[in-house]
């Protein structure tokens, strides 16, 4: 059953130290936030006004077809807040974070993300349209096994990567070994 995206007003102006997640922070392949700045209320960027808790899932509403999307997934300290180029969302009752992570990377999700974004050099979407787009939500128990799913076929994707990254280092050793033996 599709599901209107909530937007959160949730914008606060640092008023002490704060964790600030911009959108460097987030680590795209895991879909976490790696590398948050602790800054000082003197610090803080013009674009520090989102606050954000543990389980939220923040979304780069600019330059989208990067994917610059995570799960809060951790209760930072100092308070987090995040950057105005990311839609927060906090899952309601019966939504895995993880779930929600996975759907905005889904192929259904970026197309329509670039069916409205505008802009060539900085293309970016609005919050208005952003929380205007669907999730499909099936029940909880359903929401666990495509996580699962993804997530072991993500791992095999990563195995065969390897496999394949490993075959062209032997292949270009013995393509050297060969083209450097005398004839």
């Amino acid at each position: 059953m599709p599901v209107l995206i909530k937007r959160l007003p949730s914008q606060k102006t640092p008023d002490q130290d704060f964790t600030y997640i911009d959108v460097g922070s987030i680590n795209k392949e895991w879909g976490i936030i790696s590398e948050p700045s602790v800054l000082s209320t003197t610090e803080a960027p013009s674009r520090a006004r989102k606050a954000v808790k543990e389980g939220m899932v923040i979304y780069s509403t600019v330059r989208p077809y990067l994917l610059n999307i995570a799960v809060v997934n951790q209760n930072f300290s100092p308070e987090p807040i995040a950057s105005t180029a990311f839609a927060i969302l906090r899952p309601l009752g019966g939504m895995e974070a993880s779930y929600i992570y996975r759907y905005l990377r889904s192929p259904c999700f970026v197309q329509y993300v670039e069916g409205c974004q505008t802009g060539i050099a900085y293309p970016a979407i609005s919050d208005k349209q952003f929380f205007s787009g669907l999730i499909a939500v099936p029940p909880e128990a359903e929401q666990h096994r495509i996580v699962t799913k993804v997530d072991e076929l993500m791992a095999l994707c990563d195995q065969i990567e390897q496999q394949t990254e490993a075959s062209l280092s032997a292949h270009t050793t013995v393509v050297k070994n060969l083209l450097a033996t005398p004839v």
